[in-house]
């Protein structure tokens, strides 16, 4: 039977190997090194074309509604969108019509789109014919 002590002693060995600076420097290069466009992506490394709204575990698409601005403004979002946000966007658009193209907006980071207004059943009965 292993004592507290030894195993404390052979995790102590253990993280003093692993953090060290050497192995440090093999994880990551250097920061000079690392250009802005190879942190952010460029146009070239984007998906095209493609891409795919995964539904949750219990079946659901990922469609909400949001009230911005002390509840004054309510906004659809659409989230999990996995590859060309901007074709899913420009998609929608296209099958819903009625909805202005001032109220779409694409965040890039966080891979949503945001509508301005109350628009979670048709986004949702659209998404539905393809997903």
């Amino acid at each position: 039977m292993i004592g507290r002590h030894t195993l404390y002693r052979n995790a102590l060995r253990c993280s003093r190997r692993l953090h060290t600076p050497a192995a440090a420097a093999t994880l990551f290069p250097p920061l000079s090194s690392v250009s802005p466009a190879q942190l952010l992506g460029n146009e070239n490394t984007r998906p095209t074309g493609t891409y795919f709204v995964e539904r949750s575990a219990t079946g659901n698409l990922p469609v909400y509604s949001d009230t911005k601005g002390g509840g004054n403004k309510l906004v659809t979002e659409v989230r999990r969108v996995q590859g060309d946000v901007l074709a899913l966007r420009n998609d929608l658009q296209a099958a819903l019509p009625y909805i202005p193209r001032d109220n779409w907006k694409v965040l890039l980071q966080s891979r949503k789109i945001i509508i301005k207004g109350d628009a979670v059943k048709q986004v949702k009965s659209v998404l539905s014919r393809c997903f």
